[in-house]
């Protein structure tokens, strides 16, 4: 994270204890609804953006107004007002971010299955890889069009968040059970563990690449 959006998250955080109550749930509500859609922008600007509005905010507060009143609208429909005018993230870091989560998926459903002190043949199917993949794609696309539907609709969201993972993760138990062994590769112990080896090199430099630009 950079050191300006630490600092105006700081900020955020020690100005937000100076609003009344009233106010304190209209922003609560403004910054919850800006967080759905963080991949989705520019996190900078949004972060920024979040800074500026809570300063309008605490100086209308003293002068006497609600936030309700001083912007003239509920805090889903300000967020979104926010949204509209925003400049949204290259659509390569939502590709990186979702990239990253699939190759760890897969390369940890690898390197978890290596009999590590058996000399017996690791063996797996392709099949079940591929169908892993598309799995996750298609939950990926539809988890993120469901929260951009949902905004402002914090207990839905997390309530359907958490139905999604359970239907995905039982979807991947439910693939792997009954398809485990179709069209299986044997790859000997020795090997598997060698490429284990060199996948976990591989994974943590790019691991460590892809925090330092997320940074």
């Amino acid at each position: 994270m950079s050191d300006k959006k630490e600092k105006y998250r700081q900020q955020i955080l020690e100005i937000q204890e100076k609003l009344n109550a009233e106010n304190r749930v209209y922003f609560d509500k403004f910054y919850e609804t800006m967080g759905v859609n963080m991949l989705a922008y520019k996190e900078e600007i949004m972060v920024e953006t979040v800074y500026t509005l809570l300063l309008d905010l605490l100086d209308a507060q003293y002068g006497g107004e609600t936030a309700s009143a001083y912007f003239g609208m509920d805090a889903v429909d300000m967020a979104k007002k926010m949204l509209e005018k925003m400049q949204r993230e290259n659509p390569r870091y939502m590709l990186k971010v979702a990239a990253f989560i699939m190759v760890s998926g897969l390369f940890w459903s690898y390197f978890s299955e290596i009999k590590w002190f058996s000399a017996k043949p690791y063996r797996f199917s392709w099949v079940v890889y591929l169908l892993d993949i598309v799995i996750y794609l298609i939950f990926a696309v539809l988890f993120y069009r469901i929260m951009q539907l949902l905004i402002g609709r914090k207990i839905l969201s997390y309530v359907i968040l958490w139905l999604m993972l359970c239907l995905m993760i039982g979807t991947f138990v439910l693939i792997s059970l009954f398809l485990k062994d179709f069209q299986a590769i044997a790859v000997p112990a020795l090997t598997s563990k060698v490429i284990g080896c060199i996948l976990l090199v591989i994974y943590g430099i790019g691991a460590f690449a892809w925090y330092r630009d997320m940074k």
